[in-house]
């Protein structure tokens, strides 16, 4: 059997979440987790304006070899949705490998210990919260050494307050269809109707906002955030139409404008979710 130690982390949804099913999986596919470590903020590495991480390290005891703990890790992140698109992106999970025993493996595709570990607090503070005097094979350093040494000061904090991280990251929205239905009055096709143009339209409305914010508009981010709201009460989605109010009047009075960024790819995420459900009600209204 082999000690291996892996770093889990989530800018993007229910990030607590995503963390959570990760060790589900990671005890699924890769082996038993030995130990854990709390759950950390920390600002993004490499690029900086993408909105903060949950991190989150893990002992895990398994009788995989390297490359089947690769394609493990691989498949996990895949499962949660993690889509690679630009480097040190935004994702729903990232699942690095930290160590694998005392091994050194330098191959293209596969290089461990992670080599860009010795130089990030967000993954040598959890792990050396689990692993403080576990040496680094390369260095030939103890992990708290590492962090003690460290030069990176973006912010990494413990945290406590679980569940507010998980309520601000919600990626599920309940929808309430009473104002549709009574419009309605009765009639699918119409309900089916709206839930096709909310599903067609909704999506080019939140790339407008995602352009403006980006530019730092924050006329047009008000504005494109204004549109919006009607159509999110009009579906019934009122948890949704509330955060959608909060981006608005964040951009209309210049408030706490680094938050908005980070409120709108949760929005964005959660929305996702609204359309599966919305398309969920269509198909038992075709059925029926």
């Amino acid at each position: 059997m082999h000690r291996i130690y892996l770093l889990l982390g989530s800018n993007l949804g229910d990030r607590l979440w995503y963390l959570q099913q990760g060790c589900q999986l990671i005890e699924t596919e890769i082996g038993k987790i030995e130990r854990k470590s709390s759950v950390y903020r920390t600002a993004s590495w490499g690029n900086t304006e993408q909105p903060e991480f949950l991190n989150q390290a893990v002992c895990v005891i398994s009788a995989l070899s390297p490359y089947e703990l690769l394609t493990a890790v691989l498949l996990i992140e895949k499962v949660l949705g993690r889509k690679r698109v630009e480097k040190w992106g935004s994702r729903t999970l990232d699942v690095d490998i930290l160590f694998y025993d005392n091994d050194m493996i330098n191959e293209p595709d596969l290089i461990i210990p992670h080599p860009l570990l010795h130089h990030r607090r967000f993954a040598l503070a959890p792990l050396e919260e689990i692993a403080p005097d576990l040496y680094h094979p390369v260095s030939g350093k103890k992990i708290k050494e590492l962090l003690s040494e460290l030069s990176d000061n973006l912010y990494v904090e413990k945290t406590v307050n679980l569940s507010l991280v998980q309520d601000m990251n919600k990626t599920t929205f309940e929808i309430d269809m009473s104002y549709l239905n009574e419009i309605a009055d009765g009639n699918a096709e119409f309900i089916i109707d709206m839930i096709d143009i909310f599903v067609e339209q909704t999506p080019g409305y939140f790339d407008q906002l995602a352009k403006a914010i980006h530019e730092k508009d924050w006329k047009t981010t008000g504005d494109v955030a204004h549109k919006i709201k009607p159509t999110l009460t009009f579906m019934g989605a009122a948890e949704a139409k509330e955060q959608m109010a909060e981006i608005e009047h964040n951009a209309r009075t210049l408030e706490r404008l680094e938050e908005i960024e980070e409120k709108f790819n949760n929005l964005r995420e959660s929305c996702n979710s609204l359309y599966s459900s919305l398309e969920n009600i269509k198909q038992n209204l075709l059925k029926g």
